[in-house]
C-alpha cells in the first residue's frame, strides 16, 4: 500500500464556502439611539461606589450609620433595617431599569470586569506591550506565594485590631512585639530582593522549560496519529479542520516564543523593574510608619509610664512621633522615658537609615539591572533552545519545513495561516532586537 504524504490528503473542496456578510438594514432615523458609553460610565461609578462602601464597612467604619448620625440623626433607625431598605432599593431598580439583572450582575462581579476587561482594554488602547508586561509582572509579584502573604496580612490585621480595641496589657505588648517582628521580616525580604535578580525574569525560564517539555503541549500542536493512518486517503471536513488547527497552533507557538523573547528584552531594558523596586520600598516605608505607630500606641495603652506626655494623646500623635523616630527625631509633648519605649525608639532610629541605605543601593548602583542582564541571557537561551527542539519535532511531524507549512496553510486558507503570516511580518526576530555584543567589535 502506498503511504501518502500528510499533505496529499488535504482537499479544501470539502470545506464550506465562505459566508457572505449579511447586509445591514439601514437604521430607522426615528429610533432613539442608546448612549451605551454613558450608561457604562454610570454603571462604573455605581459599582465603584458600592464596592468602596462594602470594603469600608467591613474593614474600617460603619459608614452609613456615621453619615446618618451627622446628616439626619432622626433617621439612624433605618440602619437597623438596612436589609429591608436594600431590598426595597433593588426592587425599585428592577422595576424602573431595563435589563436590570444584567446591570446588577455587572455591579456584583465588577472586580472581575476590572481585572479581565478594563485593565486589558486600557493596555490595548495604550498600545504598549512593555506596559502590558509590566502589569503582568506586578500581578506575578502580588500572587506569588499568595497563601503565605495572605495569612501574614490577615494576622497583622488581627494584631492591629487587638491594639486598637483591647486594654489588656499582656495582650497589647504581645501584639506590638509580633507586629515589630513582622516588620523585621518584611525588611529582610525586601533587602534580599534588592540583591537578587528579577524574580519575574527568572520565573520565565522555569515556566518555558516546564511547558515545552510537557506532552500535553504536543497533543495540541502535533498531528493526530489517526490523521496519518494509511486508512485515511482524503481528509473530510472535520479532519481537515483538526489538521489545520494543529499546524496553526504549532506555528503560532513558535512565533509567539520569538515575540515573547523580544518583549522580555524590551522590558529588561526599561526602568520597570527599578520603578517597581522603588514602589516596594515606598510600601515598606509606609508599613514601617504604620507598624511603629501601632507598637508605640500599644505600649502607651499597656504601660503609660513608658512615655512622658504633656496632654492626652491621640493615635495621630503617635503616628507623627513614629514617623520622625525613623530618622532619630522627636516631637514636643511625647517622648519615650521608660526602657521599653526607649528601646522601640532606638530600633526605629536604627531601622530608618538602613531602609534608606538599601534604597540608595538599589537606585544608585543599579545592582539588580546588571544581574537582570545575565538572567535575561539565560532565559532567552533556554527559550531558544526549547524552540529549536519543538521546531525540529514539528518539522518531522509536518513532513515539511515550518516556512513551507505556513505557506501551504496560507494558500489553502486553513486554520490561522493568514494571521500567522501577518504576525511573522510584524514581529521582529529576537536576534534583530538584541543589542550588539561589545566583544564582537
Amino acid at each position: 500500500m502506498t503511504i501518502l504524504s500528510i499533505w496529499e490528503k488535504v482537499d479544501t473542496s470539502v470545506m464550506d464556502p465562505p459566508i457572505q456578510a449579511a447586509k445591514r438594514d439601514p437604521e430607522d432615523p426615528n429610533k432613539p439611539k442608546v448612549n451605551w458609553r454613558r450608561r457604562f460610565r454610570i454603571a462604573n461609578i455605581a459599582a465603584s461606589a458600592v464596592w468602596l462602601l462594602a470594603v469600608t464597612k467591613l474593614a474600617l467604619v460603619d459608614v452609613d450609620r456615621m453619615v446618618l448620625e451627622r446628616v439626619a440623626p432622626s433617621l439612624t433607625f433605618l440602619v437597623d433595617y438596612r436589609f429591608f431598605v436594600i431590598l426595597a432599593l433593588l426592587a425599585t431598580f428592577i422595576l424602573v431599569a431595563k435589563k436590570a439583572f444584567l446591570w446588577l450582575a455587572y455591579i456584583a462581579f465588577f472586580p472581575l470586569f476590572v481585572f479581565f476587561w478594563h485593565i486589558p482594554r486600557l493596555l490595548y488602547m495604550r498600545k504598549s506591550w512593555t506596559l502590558a508586561l509590566a502589569v503582568v509582572s506586578i500581578g506575578f509579584r502580588l500572587f506569588r506565594k499568595f497563601k503565605r502573604n495572605f495569612a501574614i496580612r490577615v494576622a497583622e490585621s488581627i494584631l492591629a485590631l487587638i491594639i486598637l480595641v483591647s486594654n489588656n496589657a499582656p495582650l497589647l505588648c504581645g501584639a506590638a512585639g509580633l507586629l515589630v517582628g513582622s516588620l523585621v521580616y518584611h525588611y529582610l525580604v525586601a533587602l534580599k530582593g534588592s540583591f537578587t535578580p528579577s524574580i519575574f525574569l527568572r520565573s520565565q525560564k522555569d515556566f518555558i522549560s516546564k511547558q515545552f517539555t510537557s506532552e500535553r503541549l504536543w497533543t495540541t500542536v502535533g498531528i493526530d496519529p489517526q490523521l496519518k493512518s494509511a486508512e485515511v486517503v482524503k481528509f473530510n471536513k472535520a479532519q481537515l479542520e483538526k489538521f489545520g488547527l494543529s499546524i496553526s497552533s504549532g506555528l503560532l507557538l513558535v512565533k509567539l516564543v520569538d515575540f515573547y523573547v523580544v518583549l522580555l528584552d524590551r522590558y529588561r531594558r526599561t526602568s520597570a523593574e527599578l520603578a517597581m523596586a522603588v514602589m516596594s520600598f515606598v510600601w515598606l516605608f509606609l508599613q514601617s510608619a504604620g507598624i511603629l505607630t501601632l507598637a508605640n500606641y500599644a505600649l502607651w495603652k499597656a504601660l503609660p509610664q513608658q512615655f512622658t506626655i504633656a496632654d492626652d494623646p491621640f493615635l495621630l500623635h503617635f503616628a507623627y512621633m513614629s514617623l520622625l523616630s525613623l530618622y532619630g527625631n522627636s516631637i514636643s509633648g511625647i517622648s519615650p522615658s521608660g526602657g521599653w519605649a526607649v528601646l522601640l525608639s532606638t530600633f526605629a532610629a536604627f531601622y530608618g537609615p538602613l531602609l534608606l541605605v538599601a534604597l540608595l543601593l538599589q537606585v544608585i548602583f543599579g545592582y539588580k539591572h546588571s544581574k537582570n542582564e545575565a538572567v535575561f541571557k539565560e532565559t532567552a537561551a533556554e527559550m531558544r533552545a526549547r524552540k529549536r527542539d519543538i521546531e525540529s519535532r514539528l518539522e518531522s511531524d509536518y513532513e515539511v519545513s515550518l516556512e513551507e507549512a505556513l505557506q501551504r496553510l496560507v494558500d489553502a486558507r486553513l486554520g490561522a495561516g493568514p494571521f500567522i503570516a501577518y504576525l511573522a511580518r510584524r514581529v521582529p526576530s529576537p536576534d534583530e532586537s538584541a543589542p550588539p555584543d561589545p566583544s564582537s567589535t
